[in-house]
């Protein structure tokens, strides 16, 4: 959305379902969004496509429900009780 005037910038397409929860990484130009069917996107907010869809088999059982990100890790929370952290610029699983 441009804040300014209300308008529709971008729409980003990349979850099977509409609940998303996001989480900016403003000074890299990084969006990441995940959803309650467990996944988990790193989007480019520069082109308004998908960079990254983190791996399925690592994700969350439920829907992610909370992001913390910090220097090159995300943290992801989940309705299953379970956490992942995960490295920024390779999208790998850490624990």
């Amino acid at each position: 959305w441009d804040l300014q005037s209300g308008a529709v910038v971008a729409a980003l397409d990349g979850h099977e379902r509409q609940d998303w929860i996001l989480c900016l990484h403003a000074a890299a130009g990084y969006l990441f969004s995940g959803c309650r069917d467990g996944t988990i996107c790193q989007w480019d907010m520069e082109r308004n496509v998908v960079m990254r869809m983190f791996p399925r088999a690592d994700q969350h059982e439920a829907g992610v429900t909370c992001f913390l990100s910090r220097a090159d890790l995300l943290l992801s929370g989940s309705a299953d009780g379970t956490v992942r952290l995960w490295d920024k610029s390779s999208g790998e699983l850490i624990n």
